[in-house]
């Protein structure tokens, strides 16, 4: 559907000025007639006048008025896929602007060619002629709300949608709603029209239908509603609504028949891959093919290669996946492959393209995964290993591919989305590779297992962090302090909206987008004008087993990685010494198993005995016995989970009654180890900060850190005892936590904290409630600068606890300590106890001034309160086993060494002898 909203310029411009001039009243004329043909679709008519008046401003020399005509072809062209020569004409134009101050005009040439070179694939240039046009709206005196600065905004969204940067489109899209509704003449149909494609193109399935229904219920072009109906009909198909969208197909080509616009190529080609996909689904093969064909002549007289070609061979493919024809099938996505890519002509099934010069990443990320099911199923009936590496090969491609996409969004939401929609490529892969492993025996393979997941942990999170280490070393500090202050006014508009009614909102809102949209320019002149930048951010290199043994993995310790799939658990064991991939059957009742688990233990059992050893015992054998071979001789264990197991503290584990795992290892978690490898070691910290906002005196009965603001009587007690720079009650304010951290190494909060599950950005620390807003939410924890900060302490309920995200792990509040660059956070998984959780807190800091690793603080905490009358009381994991360390685990404080013990002893020892000697 392709918009450029400038009709309502062409309806302007031309009555702006020189009105008294004859050759200008023509031109006004000829200019009418174009546009009455061009709103009625018959494009070759509209031309024709378009031409007629350029030609009348070219020979009077009217320099600006050519310039727009030269636009107005340019448009035309555009729209009858005679791309190459809408850019000559615009550049053209242009031309004719030299020493002419017409922003007007310029704009508009800035805005076409951003939109052409987009169509023609040219990226950059693309991005330079919208940033040109974006800088004169910043710039210039422009009405803000003109028809041609909303089709900007449109155009934009609708450009960034079709290369799947959807967080980026719909702030664009935003923009021009904000603004359409001061324009009574604006094609408001095509816009809900072209925000209903970016929700189609996202799977909001709901919400495309929304505004594909307000689309239909508004004016618009001749054309638009066919093409929107078009759409309507994929979005049922997609819903499996089939009935319902073969009826909204067909009334499509019957508006298409009926309207003036006839031998609309994109439209028809677009029209018979959905009639075909239909066909397929109701397995009428013969006729799905048939249509099929029909689409390809259809796109084949506009070109060969594109977005569009890329789909419609995958949905021909498609045709044949249904009727378990996969060689037949992977002709197919072989052709979508060379439809999506520049230079690749391949017509080998078992050669890939390069990831240079590719046309569209998401239709090419689409057809390889397409054809490595392809393979796979090619695989089954041949049963050739050579079917089997190809398969390999092809994820193989698709993963870095999908690192190149997932690095290219700007934003944290957009990273999330494309992880969580496009994880299933990493389960493939592992997959494969262990099945080669186990055909062959390679340790190849296994390498490339431990590769597959280490780039599927936590990517987003990985993301932020590599790209806050890159940005000092490549980019120069304006610009980052420009880039930081936007991140701060975004936040700050952000927290207005939440604490405003919806009166003030929408003007925070409409800021929030403008700040939005100055970031996304921001970021894209990075990449732009920072070479080492660009460079460095898409190197998607891991680290290898070997350096992970050797930089992070003490003699005693172990890594163990879970990664879990429908029907299989796979643990990757890897010490100083050996790597292993341990691959176990699973079941449903593994996963019931893990959720009444944690449901037991992180529910107040008041004074029942702890029953949990039969899911203990049976998660144990699951999880620890078959690597059992490797780590029985270790100490410590570094643990990097997956799915419901984020919610897992492994360290309440056992094979038998009381014996937790506890007891042998000191335990310690990771998002992801390509977080923790290359890093400096932790630098020695004495200087801490200590916030405990609700110290008091109440029944202990009620003090859990998760009722509603409650006194935390044991709380001030632990920070106190902690020691550094402690503030309680009226001095623990978000504003003194803000004014204070920058300048502490070690944080601790003895608080409350509230997660919620559906909106991790809602969940918040709770400081003193002074008046002034109290809480510290997750959106402003990100932009806190916290790469001073050792270790972060959340002595607080289920600070670890959030949103599951599949890849990412859980959206908690210590996820967003970490994000904003704390080296190592102690969270809690569910809600703690005051005096427990003091207990634990106090002596955790004592053996880390004692200088044990973190991880071994934290085990001799949690060993110490087992053994006391207190932990005979509160005898039930619940109470002690919600505190997990996540992160680094170097020493951050050396104890006393030994030697100055032995000086004073000496020092003693001598002033003894000395008095007694003298007392004789």
């Amino acid at each position: 559907m392709k918009i450029i909203g400038f009709l309502g310029f062409l309806l302007g411009i031309v009555f702006s000025c020189y009105s008294q001039k004859n050759y200008v009243q023509t031109g006004i004329e000829l200019n009418k007639k174009g546009t009455v043909y061009f709103m009625n679709g018959d494009f070759p008519k509209a031309i024709k006048y378009y031409q007629l008046e350029l030609n009348l401003y070219l020979k009077n020399e009217d320099k600006v008025r050519s310039s727009m005509g030269y636009s107005n072809v340019g448009a035309i062209l555009f729209y009858q896929n005679n791309i190459i020569n809408a850019v000559k004409h615009c550049q053209t134009g242009l031309k004719l602007l030299q020493n002419i101050p017409n922003d007007t005009v310029r704009f508009r040439h800035y805005k076409f060619l951003g939109l052409f070179y987009d169509y023609l694939y040219q990226k950059d240039s693309s991005l330079y002629f919208y940033d040109q046009a974006a800088q004169l709206i910043a710039s210039s005196k422009l009405l803000k709300n003109s028809s041609e600065i909303i089709s900007f905004y449109e155009n934009r969204g609708s450009d960034l949608s079709r290369l799947g940067y959807f967080g980026e489109a719909e702030v664009y899209f935003k923009k021009a709603l904000q603004s359409v509704h001061l324009d009574s003449l604006y094609d408001k149909g095509t816009l809900y029209g072209n925000i209903g494609n970016l929700y189609l193109l996202q799977k909001k399935y709901a919400l495309a239908l929304t505004y594909y229904q307000k689309a239909l219920q508004q004016p618009t072009r001749e054309g638009n509603k066919n093409a929107i109906l078009l759409r309507l009909s994929k979005c049922e198909f997609y819903l499996g609504r089939t009935s319902d969208a073969q009826k909204h197909l067909i009334e499509s080509y019957v508006v298409y028949q009926t309207g003036v616009i006839k031998n609309d190529l994109p439209f028809e080609a677009a029209f018979y891959q959905q009639k075909g996909l239909i066909l397929v689904k109701n397995k009428r093969y013969t006729e799905a093919k048939q249509s099929f064909e029909k689409a390809v002549t259809a796109n084949l007289k506009q070109t060969v290669r594109s977005i569009a070609i890329a789909s419609l061979y995958q949905s021909y493919a498609q045709l044949y996946d249904a009727q378990n024809q996969p060689r037949k099938a992977l002709e197919f996505y072989q052709k979508a492959l060379v439809a999506a890519h520049e230079t690749f002509s391949s017509t080998n099934i078992y050669q890939n393209p390069s990831l240079d010069h590719i046309l569209t990443e998401r239709e090419l990320f689409s057809a390889l995964m397409g054809k490595a099911n392809a393979f796979r199923q090619f695989y089954i009936q041949t049963r050739q290993r050579i079917d089997l590496e190809a398969v390999l090969k092809t994820y193989q491609l698709a993963i870095q591919l999908a690192e190149k996409m997932r690095r290219s969004y700007q934003s944290a939401g957009a990273k999330l989305f494309f992880t969580e929609n496009y994880y299933v490529v990493y389960e493939q892969a592992i997959q494969t590779a262990q099945e080669l492993y186990q055909i062959t025996k390679k340790p190849d393979y296994q390498n490339l297992i431990f590769d597959f997941y280490e780039k599927s942990r936590a990517a987003t999170l990985a993301d932020i962090v590599r790209d806050t280490d890159l940005k000092p070393k490549t980019i120069n500090a304006a610009l980052l302090a420009q880039e930081k202050g936007l991140y701060q006014q975004i936040t700050g508009l952000q927290a207005a909206i939440k604490r405003s009614d919806s009166a003030a909102s929408v003007k925070f809102k409409a800021q929030l987008v403008d700040k939005e949209i100055e970031l996304d320019r921001l970021t894209k002149r990075f990449e732009r004008e920072f070479p080492a930048y660009y460079q460095l951010k898409y190197d998607t290199k891991t680290a290898p087993a070997t350096t992970i043994q050797q930089q992070l993995l003490n003699p005693d310790a172990a890594l163990v990685q879970y990664f879990l799939t429908s029907n299989q658990l796979y643990i990757l064991v890897l010490t100083r010494e050996q790597s292993k991939v341990v691959v176990q059957p699973i079941d449903s009742t593994f996963r019931q198993t893990v959720s009444k688990f944690r449901g037991l233990l992180s529910l107040n059992p008041g004074s029942k005995v702890y029953d949990g050893n039969a899911y203990s015992s049976t998660l144990y054998f699951k999880l620890i016995t078959p690597v059992l071979p490797f780590i029985s001789s270790k100490k410590r264990l570094l643990i990097v989970r997956d799915a419901e197991l984020n919610y897992l503290p492994f360290d309440v584990l056992s094979a038998k009654s009381n014996d937790y795992l506890l007891n042998k290892y000191a335990i310690s978690y990771a998002y992801s180890v390509g977080l923790l490898v290359n890093q400096s070691p932790l630098r020695s910290s004495n200087n801490r900060l200590a916030i405990a906002p609700f110290a008091g005196n109440i029944p202990q009965k009620t003090a859990f850190r998760g009722a509603p603001l409650v006194p935390l009587p044991a709380s001030e007690q632990e920070v106190r005892q902690i020691g550094g720079d402690v503030y309680v009650e009226k001095e623990a304010t978000k504003t003194c936590f803000l004014e204070q951290y920058r300048a502490h190494g070690i944080i601790h909060f003895a608080t409350h904290a509230l997660t919620d599950d559906k909106d991790p950005m809602r969940s918040f620390v709770a400081f003193y409630p002074d008046g002034q807003e109290y809480r510290l939410f997750t959106d402003e924890l990100y932009d806190l600068d916290l790469k001073e900060a050792q270790l972060v302490v959340l002595s607080a309920c289920e600070t670890g606890a959030g949103k599951l995200q599949r890849g990412e792990g859980v959206m908690s509040l210590a996820r967003a300590f970490a994000y904003a660059g704390a080296q190592s956070v102690a969270t809690t998984l569910w809600n703690a106890n005051d005096e427990v959780t003091a207990y634990i807190s106090m002596h955790f800091h004592k053996y880390i001034k004692d200088g044990l690793s973190l991880d071994e603080a934290l085990q001799r905490a949690k060993l110490d309160f087992l053994q006391s009358d207190l932990g005979r009381r509160y005898d039930h994991p619940y109470y002690w086993a919600n505190m997990v360390l996540i992160g680094r685990t170097d020493p951050i404080q050396k104890g006393i060494a030994w030697w100055w013990f032995v000086i004073g002893a000496g020092v003693l020892l001598t002033g003894l002898i000395w008095k007694l000697n003298r007392a004789r």
